[in-house]
């Protein structure tokens, strides 16, 4: 008789683990894309649906190209007075990164511009409620350093501190976002068009002259249930060539013939 009842007990409870699985993945977000290749740039369309009623956000990002990020905190810190003088590092930012909001975002993502240089990645999450979309960067090693003046006359990092804890790294991660990026605009968007009954689409522009490779395009709903990424890829050709450590795609053409214009002129002279 215990025999049987501890079965029971385990069948009731495997059943209840597939429901609950079944009901994730009933409200997990899906996309579409109209295309999976571009030439240095151009229009992705996405398509997709989501349960009624949920906010949807677009995290788009370079899959296969990383660049340098860093960023030297030297602010007093608002609760002890003191001055950390910490240098963060990270090696795996994505050559481009950008979170796609509901178009209904626009004007606070307007009001954030009012800012100026002063304005605060961290900040712009929160109030656009993208939080759940914040994800890539979050996971991203990052090393930080102790600077001390004897350091910084050698020409070193300084003392290389402990790793820090996942809720850290996601803090210092945006902070590094907006040290790479500078501009809200390369980071930011309000494009995304939500139904009323959960479907979705947004035109995901890419601007000429960034990274190659993959990109992927993952979407997210305000109750962080995500969708299978969809994955696309931009092509350059020379005489656009890619710069590693910018992180961005350049046509030496241009500067070549400029050159020899000036060459040819300055000889005539």
């Amino acid at each position: 008789m215990k025999e049987r009842l501890n079965l029971f007990r385990m069948v009731v409870v495997s059943l209840a683990c597939l429901l609950l699985a079944s009901s994730a993945f009933a409200q997990a977000p899906t996309l579409q894309i109209d295309k999976t290749s571009l030439n240095n740039g151009g229009v992705i369309k996405v398509t997709g649906k989501a349960p009624a009623g949920e906010p949807v956000f677009l995290e788009v990002w370079a899959a296969d190209k990383v660049v340098r990020a860093n960023m030297f905190d030297n602010k007093k810190d608002k609760e002890t007075g003191v001055i950390p003088y910490i240098f963060y590092l990270t090696n795996e930012m994505p050559a481009y990164y950008k979170i796609f909001v509901p178009v209904d975002q626009a004007d606070k993502i307007a009001e954030l511009k009012k800012e100026g240089k002063k304005w605060s990645y961290s900040k712009a999450i929160k109030e656009l409620g993208a939080e759940a979309a914040y994800n890539v960067p979050a996971k991203m090693k990052t090393e930080r350093y102790k600077a001390t003046l004897m350091a910084s006359v050698i020409g070193s990092r300084g003392k290389l501190l402990e790793p820090m804890d996942d809720k850290e790294n996601k803090k210092r991660s945006m902070q590094l976002i907006k040290s790479r990026f500078r501009s809200i605009d390369k980071v930011l968007s309000a494009d995304v068009t939500v139904a009323a009954d959960g479907a979705f689409s947004a035109d995901i522009k890419i601007r000429e002259g960034l990274a190659p490779g993959k990109y992927n395009i993952v979407a997210v709903t305000g109750s962080k249930q995500k969708s299978a990424p969809a994955v696309f890829e931009n092509k350059i050709s020379f005489p656009v060539l890619y710069l590693k450590t910018a992180g961005t795609s350049m046509n030496l053409l241009w500067p070549f013939l400029l050159t020899l214009v000036i060459a040819i002129f300055g000889v005539m002279m």
